[in-house]
């Protein structure tokens, strides 16, 4: 692929409706399919411990009935086009999407606008819907291993991290929610959610695939034009930096010594001026890590660096496992990496290295219309309507060998630094061996009692 062609793939079209609808459309000739994304800015960090969850219980809701159409319908209307369908609930936004071939374009829009939209969220379904959420985080039992997180004896490295790096932030709450906020939110909740949030100017519609802008426009105008805007919800406050560096500890047991270790430090999110170069770091680091501790050392399977991107700050994690005797080990190694690199010593091969195996990647993932797609929506969620979408590939280009060691030196400064180790307080074999050291001492008790209760007699 010629630059020229990388550089296409993120040219867009756009326009917005008088009600304030944004639509960002990419032609892609030749596909025979389409992908549009309806994103509307309301997740998690919108909510409060209070009503948790409501975001992705209303995403669960629309698809349950809507002015036009039952639930059935509503599903059966994109499979009997051989198409697919999801809505997704994240911590800053939620996106309904549809997949179909591009000759559908006009249905698929139609479709979009009817659930999201007119949904009549019937009063039978939210208790059923509200059982299938707590089953998908994991039943009832997810509520002691909630109440075993807040006490310190839990699993979940992540909340923990996000609950102390983003202090009195909506960050450390669950984007599926807690059982007794789930409890307490009604039709009467979900439709006023609707209400505040699930305006026209609230949202942006992403269209992909083998279609034309005009065509797009009149399609969009005519199922979506009709809405009325409204005041939009206040944005959520950046949180605090926390200003020292964070170490959490948590307890949970295990069936084996397993050790979790979960690194790294705060960014700035989507804006960030540093997050391409930090995504080179991220590669340079997590090959390095796993040439290291995997295959020289052998003390860990598997090794991650990534990013994680909000649209005002950010995590830059290094996540991994091992045998408990082994922790201290892992820890120095990647210590030692991050270390060096801070230090300047980053080769130009290596940077090169990073910046083709990220730059194929993401080649193939962009072959999609979808991926294509939500690509482009993380970058429709935070940038301003004028703004270009930057060419991802150019960006990689322009990274410098001094980008990324000044990446990393600001990423692991020790005020913004983290690192959170989950550590089983009772494994299986512990908890055998104090089993079988109790029965002992009460066998030898017992028959203490016994000899003395002999010689008293």
């Amino acid at each position: 692929m010629t630059h020229q062609m990388e550089a296409d793939l993120f040219t867009v079209e756009r326009f917005t409706l008088d009600n304030g609808l944004r639509v960002w459309c990419k032609p892609r000739p030749g596909t025979g399919t389409v992908a549009l994304l309806l994103q509307v800015r309301v997740g998690t960090r919108y909510e409060t411990k209070a009503n948790n969850g409501i975001s992705h219980f209303l995403e669960h809701m629309v698809f349950t009935g809507s002015e036009r159409w039952t639930e059935e319908e509503i599903k059966e209307a994109i499979r009997r086009r051989g198409g697919s369908w999801n809505g997704t609930a994240d911590y800053e936004d939620t996106t309904y999407e549809v997949h179909l071939r591009a000759a559908d374009l006009a249905f698929g829009l139609d479709w979009l606008a009817e659930v999201v939209f007119r949904p009549t969220l019937p009063p039978e379904m939210v208790d059923r819907e509200r059982s299938v959420i707590i089953e998908e985080k994991g039943g009832r039992l997810s509520r002691w291993l909630v109440w075993l997180d807040d006490l310190g004896f839990g699993y979940d490295l992540g909340r923990a991290v996000r609950r102390g790096m983003f202090p009195g932030s909506a960050l450390g709450l669950y984007v599926i929610g807690e059982d007794s906020s789930l409890a307490h939110i009604g039709r009467k909740e979900l439709l006023a959610h609707h209400r505040r949030t699930y305006l026209p100017n609230n949202m942006t519609l992403i269209v992909v695939g083998d279609v034309t802008p005009q065509a797009v426009q009149r399609e969009v105008q005519t199922f979506f034009g009709g809405f009325a805007p409204g005041p939009l919800p206040p944005r959520p406050a950046t949180p605090p930096q926390v200003g020292r560096p964070l170490r959490i500890r948590l307890r949970g047991p295990e069936i084996t010594d397993r050790a979790g270790l979960l690194m790294g430090g705060r960014t700035g999110g989507l804006a960030d001026p540093d997050r391409f170069a930090q995504e080179v770091l991220a590669e340079v680091l997590e090959h390095a890590l796993i040439e290291d501790l995997r295959y020289r050392q052998a003390l860990v399977y598997d090794i991650s660096a990534e990013i994680v991107a909000y649209t005002d700050v950010g995590l830059f994690t290094i996540a991994t496992t091992c045998d408990g005797g082994s922790l201290n080990r892992v820890r120095l190694s990647i210590n030692r990496h991050i270390r060096r690199i801070c230090e300047g010593e980053l080769s130009e091969a290596a940077l090169a290295e990073a910046r083709a195996a990220l730059r194929g990647r993401a080649l193939l993932g962009l072959e999609s219309n979808l991926e294509l797609a939500w690509w482009l929506a993380s970058e429709a969620l935070h940038e301003r309507p004028d703004a270009p979408v930057p060419n991802y590939f150019a960006e990689l280009d322009r990274v410098t060998r001094d980008d990324v060691i000044r990446a990393a030196r600001t990423v692991f400064r020790p005020e913004t630094r983290f690192e959170a180790v989950h550590r089983p307080f009772i494994t299986v074999a512990r908890g055998v061996r104090l089993l079988a050291a109790g029965l002992g001492l009460a066998a030898a008790t017992l028959a203490l009692r016994r000899h003395v209760g002999l010689r008293s007699y």
